[in-house]
């Protein structure tokens, strides 16, 4: 390995950049989606745009999809079915398996904080170019599969 690669002081390390940029990144969407009048976590905003996405998601997809284990998915769910933005469905053909719906509830408040996520995104990477927007992801890619590789073998 390229020792140029490793830092060797732990506030430039990939580790503690991340990190960061995830903790301002959560701070920052919350704010803007409490200011929306929604008072949501960034944990249960990722099942909405997920649901968003795929809505009638089985929970153990959602569970994959945004790496948290099946309680973490299960809280998710019972705070979003509380605040009406969320129901749960036995699947028709397997009823072992809950799927998780938009609520006409859930539905408006994530076309109200989609846009604002995208701008906030937008704003976020302003002045990066799309090579190095690509790059980084493609980095971070590579070494999130070697480290999951990693832990396969474990």
């Amino acid at each position: 390995m390229n020792d140029a690669v490793v830092s060797q002081r732990f506030e430039d390390s990939l580790g503690y950049l991340v990190n960061h940029l995830m903790y301002a990144f959560r701070q920052g969407i919350v704010r803007k989606c409490r200011d929306a009048g929604f008072a949501i976590t960034h944990e249960e905003l990722g099942v909405l745009v997920l649901l968003r996405r795929e809505d009638g998601a089985p929970q153990t997809h959602l569970a994959n999809i945004l790496a948290k284990d099946k309680a973490v998915i299960t809280r998710l769910l019972n705070g979003l079915v509380k605040k009406d933005f969320v129901e749960r469905r036995p699947d028709p053909v397997d009823r072992r398996i809950v799927r998780a719906f938009l609520t006409a509830g859930g539905t408006r408040a994530i076309q109200c904080i989609h846009p604002i996520l995208m701008d906030y995104v937008a704003t976020a990477i302003h002045g990066v170019h799309q090579d190095e927007f690509s790059a980084a992801c493609t980095v971070l890619r590579r070494i999130l599969s070697n480290l999951q590789e990693l832990n396969e073998r474990a």
